[in-house]
């Protein structure tokens, strides 16, 4: 008698090209996905990422491509009225390669970064319910979104910070967020 083997899964991921977001630093979303071996046997997790790349001819101050980043981070933080961090930031020049010993250039050297600036993520593993998706608004929708964010940054910034304080009253809260929106130029009608 044969022993019984179980089916083994096939997982086929499709490559997504790059998608423009912002002529600023040439921002753009790059789909990708990572395989994680689990500590449960015989499970393995396969994760649909979003990575924001941005980009520039000459250095541009750090703070500028910081501020598109978090600019994306915070369209995810009203989307789903929660607080998301920041898995991983990374930093790359392009004067300076990944090199082999002998000299010769092997691709893009991408080098981790850690800043106070960026929050990590909460660890609430909760299910993710979007007020939108992108197929909602697509790269259109995340420009104008960068662009709001651009001119109205001191309400944007109190809206965020109310979603990210969950141990406020509702009450507190829905009076922050209202008064961010008043900011914003969109009047409220009781």
């Amino acid at each position: 008698m044969s022993p019984i083997r179980a089916a083994v899964p096939i997982f086929t991921v499709k490559h997504q090209e790059p998608v423009a977001i912002s002529r600023a630093l040439n921002a753009q979303i790059r789909p990708a996905y990572s395989v994680m071996a689990s500590s449960v046997p015989g499970q393995t997790t396969l994760a649909d990422e979003m990575r924001v790349k941005t980009s520039a001819r000459r250095a541009r101050p750090w703070r500028e491509h910081l501020d598109i980043h978090q600019g994306v981070r915070d369209l995810l933080v009203v989307a789903g009225w929660r607080d998301f961090g920041t898995w991983n930031v990374s930093v790359s020049r392009q004067d300076d390669p990944e090199r082999a010993l002998a000299g010769n250039a092997l691709g893009e050297r991408w080098a981790r970064v850690s800043t106070y600036a960026m929050p990590k993520p909460t660890g609430n593993e909760q299910s993710n319910r979007f007020l939108f998706r992108f197929d909602d608004i697509g790269a259109r929708g995340v420009s104008r979104w960068l662009g709001l964010r651009h001119r109205h940054r001191r309400a944007i910034a109190g809206m965020i910070h109310s979603v990210g304080t969950p141990a406020v009253a509702l009450e507190t809260a829905i009076s922050e967020a209202g008064a961010a929106l008043e900011q914003v130029e969109s009047p409220i009608v009781v």
